[in-house]
């Protein structure tokens, strides 16, 4: 599963299916905002050709969090 992200957002406008992730305890090179409305499913060994790196597990639960909203689960 990837989701996208995105670098133009709000800081104070943040939607319950979007996890902010700031640059300082990551590998990006900004902050940037998960959209997990936009979940989807690919192939990994045909899509993914680089691994940016990992998100804190705080801001993985976060993550989770937002996927179950975003599902309505």
């Amino acid at each position: 599963m990837v989701a996208p992200l995105t670098t133009q957002y709000d800081p104070s406008d943040i939607y319950p299916f979007e996890v902010e992730i700031q640059a300082s305890n990551t590998a990006l090179r900004e902050d940037s905002v998960v959209d997990l409305s936009q979940i989807r499913v690919v192939d990994i060994d045909e899509r993914v050709t680089d691994n940016i790196g990992t998100v804190p597990p705080v801001k993985m639960s976060q993550i989770d969090t937002a996927i179950k909203d975003s599902l309505g689960l």
